[in-house]
């Protein structure tokens, strides 16, 4: 498998109404409820693009495109058109189970759940790193991606090492949401999968 080229490519996004790591959290919860996925195993995200996303969006179109069609994008969302795209590369990762391609395809879902209907007028306003981070679609995605990758309740109790290996998740996307989760999960109340 060909190592994907993450040169710097960060991109805080669009600014968006905000959401909280909570909400996020919780959004994720109702998709792991809707599929019956119980967090013993990684997250089917290619099956959940390819054969559970039609059944929630009668509409859903999912592409993969080559690299010279994609660009420097791993992915792009529509979430008004219910259209999601992955370069072929990263596509091909993920069905292999790397880390990276997998948290890729479930960044590019967050978007279906979160932003449909948001104003073109907002979504034309780029977010910056004086955006707030609950405001930055990029950082919402992220956050909604790492709740549907690493269910919330089942990775407090184990380290940053054994979530990357048991959900097929970057260990820097590991640690930040086992972090994350470390910090909120008494206040919040989690449910149990």
């Amino acid at each position: 498998m060909k190592k994907i080229d993450l040169a710097d490519t960060h991109d805080y996004g669009v600014e968006v109404p905000p959401k909280s790591r909570r909400r996020l959290t919780l959004d994720a919860h109702l998709v792991h409820t809707a599929i019956e996925y119980r967090g013993d195993r990684s997250f089917p995200v290619i099956e959940f693009l390819e054969c559970g996303l039609p059944l929630l969006f009668s509409d859903f179109e999912f592409e993969v495109l080559t690299k010279e069609e994609m660009g420097k994008k791993f992915g792009e969302t529509y979430p008004d058109r219910h259209l999601v795209r992955l370069r072929e590369d990263v596509y091909d990762g993920a069905v292999a189970g790397d880390p990276f391609s997998r948290m890729t395809a479930a960044h590019e879902i967050g978007p279906l759940f979160e932003h449909e209907g948001i104003p073109l007028a907002l979504m034309r306003k780029e977010a910056s790193r004086s955006v707030p981070a609950y405001k930055s679609s990029e950082w919402q995605a992220n956050a909604f991606a790492g709740a549907l990758l690493m269910p919330a309740c089942k990775i407090v109790g184990l380290t940053a090492e054994e979530v990357s290996e048991r959900y097929e998740v970057t260990i820097t996307a590991a640690y930040t949401q086992r972090n994350a989760m470390l910090k909120e999960a008494k206040k919040w109340n989690l449910p149990l999968l």
